[in-house]
């Protein structure tokens, strides 16, 4: 298949769902990188026999989700081997909007601050800086405060203990309060009855 064979190709594949933009900004893009490669010396059917087939790119480049940046909305080429946009100055604007992104503060940045009012608060009124802390953090270390997670495991344990001792209790002494219930009512019927 020779270049303009492809080129052709291509564009018809592309012609039912691109602009005519866009389509120009892919043919672009193609023809330059076939140049560059015939100018390294490559065989024009080797170039585009290493492409593959025109109706498969052209159903990657369609299926692609679109960028405002790409090809449409400025003209694309291939140069050297370099992906290249040549309308340099929408392309500025989008790295400035990028690169002032990534220069904003941390968003989290108002948290933090509120967090080292607090603790500016919690110093001056014990007159120590706090700690990292939590009930289960050692205030000296950070680390975890085991004494406190046994004692409280402890508590836990103890108050199941308790809880099953009173329903075994319950559960042994219910029959024998209740026969001697129902005794004390017969003997007390008894008795009014004479």
């Amino acid at each position: 298949m020779t270049r303009d064979e492809f080129l052709r190709a291509l564009s018809a594949k592309l012609s039912r769902e691109m602009s005519q933009a866009e389509i120009a900004g892919q043919i672009s893009y193609y023809q330059g990188y076939i140049d560059a490669e015939i100018a390294k010396g490559n065989a024009e059917e080797a170039v585009v026999d290493s492409l593959g087939d025109p109706a498969l790119i052209a159903k990657t480049l369609l299926n692609a989700p679109r960028n405002p940046y790409a090809a449409g909305s400025m003209a694309d080429s291939y140069e050297e081997g370099v992906y290249q946009a040549q309308n340099s100055r929408e392309f500025e604007e989008f790295e400035e909007e990028s690169s002032t992104f990534s220069e904003k503060e941390n968003p989290f940045e108002d948290f933090r601050e509120v967090d080292e009012d607090r603790s500016d608060a919690e110093e001056q009124v014990t007159g120590q800086p706090e700690k990292a802390g939590g009930m289960l953090r050692d205030r000296e270390t950070g680390g975890i405060n085991w004494n406190a997670i046994g004692a409280i495991a402890l508590i836990v344990l103890v108050a199941v203990l308790l809880i099953v001792l009173f329903v075994h209790a319950v559960a042994f002494f219910l029959p024998v309060i209740l026969v001697v219930a129902g005794i004390t009512l017969i003997m007390s019927l008894f008795r009014r009855g004479r």
